[in-house]
């Protein structure tokens, strides 16, 4: 066991009596030092396989130890400590030096195994000896643990202190607020990336919002009441469905519930949709093995190709959102590829609901609680398929054709 003392700061003149001086607690492994300062949610430490140095004051874990030997833990309690914490460290390394900050439960095992990877080499790149340990995405981390990996690590002392990140508000309020400062947006913000994953809870909010959307520069526009299912329309697996799949389905496996799969990949071109405006809707459980990279036409085992002339011009919806490639957007030719929005990964093993309305003003693609829509003029030329990989399944396919 080894002590420690608490080191407020320094005072600052003209602070009044309620400015906030931050909790900080400061560990140094000497002789003498004494827990009895710490802010109340910073406990004790303690070492495992390693030892205290009170002489030198320093913590050491010789590198004559088994790699991952050392280890380095301190208590804290976690109904006093509600955010994350800033963790500055003063060390002495060797070359092949290397450490892990780790964060356990109650009863000491691995919550996160490793948050900073190699803590010396990230230092050294990042030139700080400070890293905010994300506290508040662990609620059930209780003690926080300094690991050994590899060569001699000597730890002369730590500070720890409470700091706030980033807090997530609502996209009613994201908007308020944005309206308010009335600032034009940039391509890549906050607001989109909150609307990508935001259903609106009725159609007097949806209106309200899609008013407030209109008045931010720079803001992405949404008609949320455009995003609908295709309930009025015919299921694709019925005899009135034969007229916009004819025999396509032979190539799927259909179970008990009308769940269809693949063994290979393949497709469903609907028929009798080329250039008309039609509104698709269904369920689809996303393949369990994915990838979430925004180049690959299926990244999860699933695409709408819209207007497709080829697989070099058409509008692909997929599970990361939608890719215009060599068509028409906002009446501007693309050249090579545009991603007007992207969608967050969703689960797969799970049924999410999905619909597309395709117009040649706009098409519309909600998948699971995301929403996305691109604006025209926009091609209207070409097959639209439904694209189905191994590993994905379908149900429940309602196609309907609008006037």
């Amino acid at each position: 066991m080894c002590g420690a003392a608490l080191f407020a700061g320094f005072p600052f003149p003209g602070l009044s009596e309620d400015s906030i001086v931050p909790t900080i607690a400061e560990y140094r492994f000497t002789a003498g030092d004494s827990t009895a300062a710490l802010p109340e949610w910073a406990g004790s430490v303690d070492s495992e396989g390693a030892e205290f140095d009170t002489e030198n004051g320093y913590w050491r874990a010789a590198e004559s130890l088994p790699n991952g030997e050392g280890k380095l833990v301190i208590d804290l309690d976690r109904s006093l400590l509600q955010q994350d914490l800033a963790l500055s460290l003063t060390y002495q390394s060797t070359p092949d030096s290397d450490f892990s900050v780790q964060l356990l439960d109650r009863s000491g095992k691995t919550v996160a195994i490793d948050l900073f990877q190699n803590v010396v080499a990230l230092g050294k790149e990042g030139q700080t000896d400070t890293f905010i340990v994300p506290l508040r995405k662990y609620p059930n981390a209780e003690k926080l643990a300094i690991r050994r990996v590899t060569g001699e690590v000597r730890i002369f002392g730590l500070v720890l202190y409470p700091v706030v990140g980033e807090i997530r508000s609502d996209v009613q309020s994201h908007a308020e607020i944005a309206s308010l400062f009335g600032d034009p947006l940039s391509d890549n913000n906050s607001l989109r990336d909150a609307l990508a994953t935001y259903p609106p809870p009725n159609a007097a909010i949806a209106s309200e919002l899609e008013d407030q959307l209109k008045a931010i520069p720079g803001a992405p526009v949404i008609d949320f009441g455009l995003v609908k299912s295709a309930a009025e329309g015919v299921m694709l697996n019925s005899p009135q469905g034969e007229a916009f799949r004819g025999h396509q389905l032979s190539f799927f496996n259909a179970s008990a519930d009308g769940a269809i799969t693949c063994s290979e990949p393949a497709w469903i071109n609907l028929y009798r949709t080329e250039g008309k405006s039609f509104r698709l809707s269904g369920e689809v459980m996303l393949a369990p093995e994915s990838s979430e990279d925004l180049l690959i036409d299926m990244p999860h085992g699933f695409a709408l190709f819209l207007r497709e002339f080829d697989s070099l011009h058409r509008y692909n919806a997929n599970s990361v959102g939608m890719r215009v490639k060599r068509r028409l957007l906002e009446g501007e030719q693309i050249q090579l590829f545009a991603r007007p929005f992207v969608f967050k990964p969703l689960e797969p093993g799970q049924w999410h609901p999905f619909s597309t309305e395709v117009r040649p003003d706009f098409i519309s693609f909600s998948l699971g609680n995301q929403i996305g829509m691109i604006r025209g003029p926009l091609a209207t030329g070409g097959a639209n398929k439904i694209v189905l990989t191994p590993g994905a399944s379908l149900r429940n396919l309602r196609l309907l054709i609008l006037p």
